[in-house]
């Protein structure tokens, strides 16, 4: 996905990557509607439950889907 059309559908995150099938059309409630998928992948600043601050220690794993 180019620049443009990144900034068009405000997908603008750096660390956002796109697979190479992104675009999905399916019927929902009725309606038509195009998935973009893609995945959100960073080196995280501190750990999410306790709040530790990241200096090598901390490896980010597993994924969350969603809409």
């Amino acid at each position: 996905m180019d620049h443009c059309t990144r900034k068009l559908l405000g997908l603008t995150d750096e660390n956002l990557f796109f697979e190479e099938e992104l675009l999905e059309t399916i019927e929902e409630e009725g309606f038509r509607t195009n998935l973009i998928h893609a995945k959100l992948s960073y080196i995280p600043s501190h750990c999410r439950k306790c709040g530790i601050k990241n200096e090598g220690q901390i490896i980010k794993n597993g994924s969350h889907k969603t809409k």
